[in-house]
């Protein structure tokens, strides 16, 4: 098999243990796999008629949340945080690009942030469900809130739409 430079990005650690980590393609797999099952086996149906989305397009938008998610890992103010936790890793990584990255654009950039502009570059339409979860995680606002900010004239999305 051959290896990509995707598969060199590293999405998960345990602080305590750093040899118990997931690269990033692995983690977003995971994740847009048990939000399938979360779909098929745990949504009730009156939230999946809320959607008004068939369970295949449901199922086949709660795969994309969960592939799409975390993209923001994938740029070096993220990975230049993790990579250091995990030796062998960054030393497979940096035979193809420097990790460096100044502690001010760190902050300023968190991978949720990341995620969403990511989003915006793939010309990812503004407000849809996509972008409203790539920014789910920010501190400081709630899911609710931050559907009302990602979307044009203050148009629920289906986010908006399940939250109430």
């Amino acid at each position: 098999m051959k290896l990509t430079y995707a598969r060199l990005l590293a999405g998960k650690t345990d602080s305590n243990d750093t040899s118990l980590w997931l690269p990033l393609w692995m983690h977003l797999r995971d994740t847009a796999e048990i939000m399938e099952l979360l779909v098929r086996k745990w949504l009730p149906e009156s939230v999946k008629k809320a959607t008004d989305l068939d369970e295949e397009a449901l199922i086949a938008l709660a795969r994309f949340l969960g592939w799409t998610h975390d993209l923001g890992k994938s740029v070096v103010a993220f990975q230049s945080v993790l990579m250091p936790l995990l030796p062998e890793a960054k030393q497979r990584i940096e035979r193809f690009t420097t990790l460096t990255c100044p502690e001010q654009d760190r902050k300023k950039t968190p991978h949720a942030r990341a995620s969403e502009a990511i989003l915006i570059e793939l010309k990812c339409p503004p407000g849809g469900p996509p972008r409203q979860a790539a920014g789910a995680g920010r501190s400081g606002s709630s899911a609710g809130e931050l559907d009302m900010q990602l979307l044009p004239q203050g148009r629920k999305g289906i986010l908006g739409k399940l939250l109430g």
